[in-house]
């Protein structure tokens, strides 16, 4: 598993924390069932993860990215999409949670500083940009961010927000480093959504 996709699973830990209560929900449940509960939530091979963000929405990989892991947990789907350096993160969230996009996107903000952060020197995101994109027959706009990390390397995510195919709400990010920056993948992934 690479930087960045651990730093993507620690951003949507925090967002799932945040959002969802799972942290609360956890005190209450038994360890051991709380392990037989991940053990059954969690898609360990390509396919499986294929078809957790296949439920999500339809998509195309470009060749050099690959379905790394999903989950399906208290009414929250996702895959992690990966290629070398770049991860690309699929989510649907529970229909309570629709219009809490602004939250999501704070929290996903902060997350990023903590993971990619030591505790001295933080990630401060700032935006460059938007791209329109079509997701599900629909023109979303994504937000592009940029910030250095702790070695001063500048990271770059773009982030979005969408409805699944069965009408849930949805989150879309690609992150990677920018001088590395997949652009014509990402477009390729991007053309694809439907």
């Amino acid at each position: 598993m690479n930087r960045t996709t651990k730093i993507i699973l620690g951003i949507v830990g925090g967002v799932l924390v945040l959002c969802c209560g799972i942290g609360a929900l956890g005190i209450f449940l038994a360890p051991s069932y709380l392990e037989d509960l991940a053990n059954e939530s969690f898609a360990d091979t390509p396919q499986e993860a294929a078809a957790v963000g296949q439920e999500i929405i339809d998509y195309e990989l470009p060749s050099n990215f690959v379905e790394e892991g999903g989950m399906e947990l208290l009414g929250i789907k996702m895959v992690m999409i990966t290629s070398s350096d770049m991860a690309i993160s699929i989510m649907e969230f529970p229909a309570a949670m629709k219009g809490n996009e602004a939250q999501m996107e704070s929290q996903m903000q902060q997350q990023f500083s903590t993971q990619s952060g030591s505790s001295n020197s933080n990630v401060s995101f700032e935006r460059v940009g938007t791209q329109d994109v079509e997701i599900g027959g629909e023109t979303r706009t994504l937000t592009i961010l940029e910030g250095s990390d702790e070695n001063g390397d500048t990271q770059r995510m773009m982030q979005g927000f969408f409805e699944s195919k069965s009408g849930g709400p949805s989150m879309l990010m690609i992150m990677g480093p920018a001088d590395s920056w997949d652009e014509a993948g990402v477009q390729q992934f991007l053309g694809s959504l439907r």
